[in-house]
């Protein structure tokens, strides 16, 4: 019996190394074959600018962006 190594964390690390967001104040946050892209609000009126560089990038790199775990948190501060 031949055990298959499983190459798609590892695999998706090597290439996401270079993965960079569209603007530097934004934060992607990259963790075994998930990211986060992080966006301030100042930034929240380019997110879909921001996506749509990630998209491009994932295309690019032979990635696909898997919209039914893509998901939008939104947290805010009420005391300010």
């Amino acid at each position: 019996m031949f055990r298959v190594p499983a190459f798609g964390p590892a695999s998706y690390a090597v290439t996401a190394v270079d993965h960079r967001p569209l603007r530097a104040d934004n934060s992607l946050v990259k963790y075994a074959d998930d990211s986060y892209l992080v966006i301030p609000t100042t930034n929240a009126d380019k997110r879909v600018a921001e996506l749509g560089y990630v998209a491009a990038w994932l295309a690019d790199n032979n990635l696909w962006f898997d919209m039914t775990k893509t998901r939008e948190v939104m947290f805010y501060d009420n005391r300010h």
